[in-house]
């Protein structure tokens, strides 16, 4: 199963996922404090893929959203990529005991160090997660991290 992670309180309201896991135990957050639902494991692989987006919960449903991913030119990638890499370097700063540590400092190394956007051809009509599973490359999607 998967679980989305969700601001409290705020039952329809758009915009209101914070986290996704298969496994809440790799959360840092007091679990009462956030509206935690239960879903199937294909609507969690599309959203790590970011073909869906979970737009909001009612009650103990979760909406979601068909999510269009185009770059159109590199510099979209490459800014997407400079965000991705700003989230997994503040996370991996000050989570060092957490258990998604380990793969998110690969995801972050393999971003700054390996990832060459040059070998891309634009436009990529595809997410950089689904780009990067084609390639069987191991990869975090932001709303995985803790």
């Amino acid at each position: 199963m998967a679980y989305y992670v969700f601001l409290k309180d705020k039952n329809l309201k758009e915009g209101s996922i914070c986290k996704i896991t298969s496994d809440l135990s790799y959360l840092n957050i007091n679990q009462s404090d956030y509206k935690i639902i239960e879903n199937n494991l294909e609507n969690y692989n599309d959203v790590l893929l970011r073909k869906r987006y979970p737009l909001y919960y009612n009650e103990n449903n979760i909406n979601f959203i068909d999510q269009i991913n185009l770059f159109d030119i590199k510099e979209d990638l490459n800014n997407y990529v400079i965000q991705v890499k700003k989230t997994l370097k503040l996370f991996t700063d000050n989570n060092l005991t957490n258990a998604l540590y380990t793969p998110c400092i690969n995801y972050y190394n393999y971003l700054d160090k390996e990832f060459d956007i040059n070998l891309i051809n634009f436009p990529l009509n595809i997410s950089l997660e689904e780009y990067l599973s084609l390639k069987n490359i191991n990869f975090i999607n932001p709303l995985q991290i803790p």
